[in-house]
C-alpha cells in the first residue's frame, strides 16, 4: 500500500460469553471500490459504504490510475476516517488487476466490489453477511438485486433481468427459509437486527449460467475468492472481472435474495449504456460470446495445467475435482453460442496427456475425458489413448 494510504481498522464487536470463554466477534466485511476516470460518481459510491448499518466494515478505494480529479474526491472522502485506505495503482491494469490488489490489500472475511459509479443500500451489508453465516448450504457467494439508475440517480428499471430468469426459472426445491444465526448472544444481536426479507433462492454447483446480479451486488467469502485469484487468472480480465470470480460458484455454490440493495447506474461510460433496460430483461445476453473465451480458457488452464495442484488438492482430489471440470464444460458450452471453442477442457488435457495422466492416474484420466467430458472412444484410441 501507497504512502497515501490512509489505514485503520474498525472496533470488532465482539462477544466475550462467560469470563475466560471464547472471544467472537460479528466479521468484518471489505468494500472495495474499483476507480478510473469517475470523479462525478465515485463520492457517492463511498458514501453508500460507510453508509451502512453493519458495524464492521473497511472501505478499500483502489484507483486504476485515473486521469481525471478522482483522487482528489476520493482523499477527501476518506479524510479522518481510521477503517479507510487508499490504494494507487502505479500503472493502469483494468478491473481485474484492480480487483487483485483491493483483495490483497483488505482483510474482511467477506468481501464485496463496488464499482464507483454504483452504490450500496445502508443495508446490503448487512443482509449480506446474515445470509452467508444463517444458509445451511455451503455457498462461495450471495447475490441481491440490482435497481437500474440513471447518471442524476433517476431509477430507470427495478432489476436486473438475471435475477428475474433465476426465480422464474427456480423450482419449490430450490427455495430456502431461512433460519436464525444462532452463534452467539452479542453477534446474534448485531445481525438479527437487520435480518433480510424476500425470496431465497439456494443455486448449486451444478446449476450453470449467470445468474445473479452484477459485481456490485454481490458478496463473496474470503476463502472462495482465494481460491481463484491468481495473477495469471484475474489480472489480464480487464473487464467483466466479476465473470471470472463468479466460476466459484462451479465449486461451492451461491445464493440470491430477491431485494434490491443497490444501484447500478447506466451512463455514457460503463459497458451497457447504449443498450435498452426495461425491468426483467436481461440485453447483456447480447454480447457476443467470444467476449467471454479468454476468461474461460485461462481458468481451463489454470485447473488442467499451471496450477492444478492447487485444484487437485483443495477439491478433494478424486473427490470432487471431476465434479468441477463438468460443470465448467457444461458453462463452456453454454456461452459458445458462435462455436469458437467447443473443446476447451478436452485439448487442454489431450495437449498434455502425459503430464495429466500421471497426475490423476492413467484410468482416471481417461475417464474425464470419456464418461465426464464425452469423448468418444474412437477419438481417444485415435490419440494413441486405449
Amino acid at each position: 500500500m501507497d504512502q497515501d494510504a490512509m489505514k485503520g481498522s474498525a472496533s470488532p464487536i465482539e462477544s466475550r460469553g462467560a469470563e475466560n470463554g471464547p472471544r467472537l466477534h460479528a466479521p468484518r466485511v471489505s468494500i472495495i471500490i474499483t476507480n478510473f476516470n469517475y470523479r462525478d460518481y465515485v463520492g457517492e459510491a463511498i458514501r453508500s459504504a460507510f453508509a451502512q448499518t453493519y458495524p464492521n466494515i473497511e472501505v478499500v478505494v483502489v484507483d486504476d490510475v485515473s486521469t481525471d480529479d478522482s483522487i482528489d474526491v476520493i482523499t477527501e472522502h476518506l479524510r479522518g476516517r481510521d477503517n479507510a485506505y487508499l490504494y494507487r495503482r502505479v500503472f493502469n491494469g483494468g478491473q481485474g488487476a484492480a480487483f487483485l490488489d483491493g483483495l490483497r490489500n483488505s482483510s474482511g472475511e467477506f468481501v464485496c466490489f463496488l464499482d464507483a459509479d454504483d452504490l450500496l443500500m445502508p443495508e446490503f451489508c448487512a443482509a449480506h453477511v446474515y445470509l452467508h453465516l444463517a444458509i445451511p448450504q455451503q455457498i462461495a457467494f450471495t447475490s441481491t438485486d440490482l435497481a437500474h439508475i440513471t447518471k442524476t440517480g433517476a431509477v430507470s428499471a427495478g432489476s436486473s433481468g438475471n435475477i428475474r430468469h433465476a426465480f422464474t426459472q427456480a423450482q419449490p426445491a430450490d427455495f430456502v427459509t431461512l433460519p436464525k444465526v444462532q452463534i452467539s448472544k452479542e453477534v446474534d444481536e448485531v445481525l438479527e437486527r437487520h435480518r433480510p426479507s424476500g425470496r431465497l433462492v439456494y443455486l448449486p454447483p451444478s446449476k450453470v449460467g449467470y445468474h445473479w446480479a452484477s459485481c456490485s451486488g454481490l458478496m463473496f467469502k474470503r476463502a472462495a475468492l482465494e481460491l481463484v485469484a491468481f495473477d495469471d487468472g484475474l489480472a489480464p480480465t480487464r473487464l467483466s472481472a466479476d465473470f471470472y470470480i463468479t466460476l466459484t460458484h462451479l465449486i461451492s455454490g451461491s445464493a440470491i435474495l430477491d431485494t434490491r440493495l443497490g444501484g447500478y447506474r447506466i451512463h455514457g461510460k460503463n459497458g451497457y449504456s447504449s443498450e435498452t433496460h426495461l425491468d426483467g430483461i436481461d440485453t447483456s445476453r447480447r454480447t457476443p460470446s467470444v467476449f467471454y473465451q479468454d476468461i474461460l480458457q485461462r481458468f481451463v488452464r489454470l485447473m488442467v495445467t499451471t496450477e492444478f495442484e492447487h485444484f487437485w488438492g483443495v477439491l478433494g482430489k478424486g473427490w470432487r475435482y471431476h465434479e468441477v471440470l463438468g460443470a465448467l464444460h457444461t458453462y463452456i458450452h453454454q456461452f459458445d453460442r458462435d462455436r469458437l471453442y467447443p473443446k476447451l477442457i478436452e485439448n487442454e488435457i489431450l495437449d498434455g496427456w502425459d503430464v495429466f495422466a500421471a497426475r490423476v492416474g492413467y484410468d482416471h484420466a481417461r475417464w474425464i475425458l470419456n464418461g465426464i467430458l464425452g469423448v468418444p472412444d474412437s477419438e481417444l484410441r485415435g490419440r494413441g489413448i486405449d
